[in-house]
């Protein structure tokens, strides 16, 4: 079974955040993936942070099995949907 995970990573000094997904088998991965040298999430922390990773929360938001029907994640209350 894979699972799928939806995840939040703060920023403790700017109170900027980022939403991300994977389907990783592993969630750490993805986020060890996160501190390597490449994507947007790494440069943030680089250059807005001076790489202090300290200044970084990561929390899983959801997870889920990938063969399992997400029809659920359309009423998730995070799911803000505009009216206009």
């Amino acid at each position: 079974m894979i699972r799928g995970y939806i995840y939040l990573i703060s920023f403790t000094d700017t109170n900027d955040i980022y939403i991300g997904q994977t389907k990783q088998k592993n969630i750490s991965i993805r986020f060890k993936q996160h501190k390597q040298n490449y994507g947007a999430v790494y440069e943030y922390v680089c250059y807005k942070l001076n790489n202090d990773w300290c200044k970084v929360c990561i929390d899983i938001i959801d997870s889920f099995d990938m063969d399992e029907d997400l029809t659920h994640s359309l009423n998730h209350p995070l799911n803000i949907v505009d009216e206009n």
